[in-house]
């Protein structure tokens, strides 16, 4: 399990630089009204230091990830979170099967950390 939570840590970490790269992109988007470029950007931030927080959780405190009951549901909603990116790329976007392939597999991962989740007994 140490090795896939360093993979995810990793890959959340990489995710959150390339927020980085997407609110450069999202600030010169001239074609965006100043209202819906700022909720973009906004989003963009918070997607980003969502992103970190995952990043440090699975890199630094993944004993705490696997062994408690707020590392669990951490496990159930970043899977959540990717996998619906993956959905949203079909409902509202551009059906990019690339993209939708990657928030899957990361999704997936993610499911896979929660079955090495060990609860003691007495938080079970």
């Amino acid at each position: 399990m140490k090795i896939l939570l360093v993979i995810a840590g990793a890959v959340n970490f990489c995710f959150a630089l390339f927020h980085v790269f997407l609110g450069m992109q999202l600030h010169r988007a001239y074609a965006l009204t100043e209202r819906v470029r700022g909720l973009l950007e906004t989003f963009n931030v918070a997607g980003m230091l969502v992103m970190l927080l995952l990043a440090y959780a699975f890199l630094l405190r993944g004993k705490e990830v696997l062994h408690t009951g707020l590392g669990a549901a951490l496990l159930v909603f970043t899977a959540l979170m990717y996998l619906s990116r993956a959905g949203a790329e079909f409902l509202w976007l551009d059906s990019d099967l690339k993209i939708a392939g990657v928030c899957v597999a990361v999704g997936l991962l993610h499911a896979v950390l929660l079955a090495g989740v060990r609860l003691p007994k007495e938080a079970a």
